[in-house]
């Protein structure tokens, strides 16, 4: 059985990239949280490994946005013919 080709374009794969990676970290932000608000702190290695993963969540989705926003044309394509010509 052949599988049908499939090709996903790189600005759709940025800008899906940046948007689950942003609503990860944000809730993952909420939850760190609330774990704090219920002084329930377990141990500081645990804390501190929950802010650095966050910290790389953030990073990697600002990765992905700058990524997509590269992506963008810079001028549109008349501007660009008038600028050509």
């Amino acid at each position: 059985m052949k599988f049908p080709h499939l090709e996903i374009p790189m600005l759709r794969f940025y800008k899906w990239g940046f948007f689950l990676l942003l609503f990860i970290s944000v809730v993952n932000t909420y939850t760190l949280v609330q774990t704090i608000a219920s002084t329930t702190l377990r141990s500081l290695s645990v804390t501190i490994s929950s802010f650095a993963s966050l910290l790389f969540s953030y990073l990697i989705a600002g990765f992905f946005f700058y990524l997509w926003s590269g992506m963008k044309p810079v001028m549109s394509d008349d501007d660009f013919e008038k600028d050509f010509k």
